[in-house]
Order: structure tokens, then C-alpha cells, then sequence
């Protein structure tokens, strides 16, 4: 059963905040091991075009979303090893 939320007025499916959290997923993996797509896919179980197409979300988001930017940039200090 698939519960709705409200986000900023719209309905909200956890199956879209699933995939968002994935397409976070994937593009913190490229950018942080700058492997290829497929590789990402084949961890994901899915193809390369669709990292492809998960990163270019994101990155549109990022330029879009200046909160959704700061969380991105918050996950990749997560990543970084000093």
C-alpha cells in the first residue's frame, strides 16, 4: 500500500521519495569514485543509461534547489576521507 505525503502541496508517493533517495545514491557513487555508469547500474541492478538519466535529475535539481544543493554537499563531506 502506497501511503501519500504532501510536499509543498502536491501528492507525493513513497515510491518517488524512493527513487529521489536512489538518484542521490547514484550520483554521490560518480562523483566520488568517478567510475562508469554501468558499473553504478550493475550495483544498482539497472542500466547504465539510467544512472545516466538519474544524475542528470540531480544535477538539475542541484542547480534548481539551493537546500537540496546544501544536502548534497553535506552527503559528499560525509564521503571524504582527510
Amino acid at each position: 500500500m502506497l501511503y501519500v505525503l504532501q510536499q509543498k502541496g502536491r501528492g507525493v508517493t513513497e515510491k518517488k521519495i524512493r527513487e529521489k533517495r536512489k538518484d542521490k545514491q547514484q550520483y554521490i557513487s560518480k562523483i566520488m569514485s568517478n567510475v562508469k555508469d554501468t558499473e553504478i547500474g550493475r550495483c544498482f541492478g539497472i542500466q547504465g543509461s539510467t544512472v545516466s538519466e538519474a544524475l542528470k535529475r540531480v544535477e538539475t535539481r542541484i542547480k534548481r534547489e539551493s537546500k537540496f544543493r546544501k544536502e548534497i554537499e553535506v552527503l559528499k563531506k560525509q564521503f571524504v576521507i582527510e
